[in-house]
């Protein structure tokens, strides 16, 4: 089964679309809960980690990837593993 571009460029603009909405709204409210007049600083700090984890899982990922393309030809079986571990954490967060 060969991907098209167009299918998984929809499918990631969807995860994105879901991820701007909790870090841009949700977390920045629950943030001002949790932290009372210091909440900017604080949600700053939460932001630059979780940029910093995302950016070392994509680049392991990516070097995995790029390893397994080579010996077997292709990278489907990264993009299920994170199809599922996306729609784990949906129903998981749904409750």
């Amino acid at each position: 089964m060969t991907a098209r571009p167009a299918r998984i460029s929809a499918l990631w603009f969807g995860v994105q679309a879901v991820w701007s909405a909790i870090l841009g709204v949700f977390l920045q409210s629950r943030v001002g809960e949790l932290a009372p007049g210091n909440d900017v600083r604080v949600y700053a700090w939460i932001a630059a980690g979780g940029a910093l984890v995302a950016a070392a899982v994509q680049l392991a990922a990516g070097f995995a990837s790029d390893r397994r393309m080579a010996r077997t030809g292709n990278r489907l079986p990264f993009y299920r593993a994170g199809i599922a571990a996306t729609d784990a954490w949906c129903k998981q967060q749904k409750g």
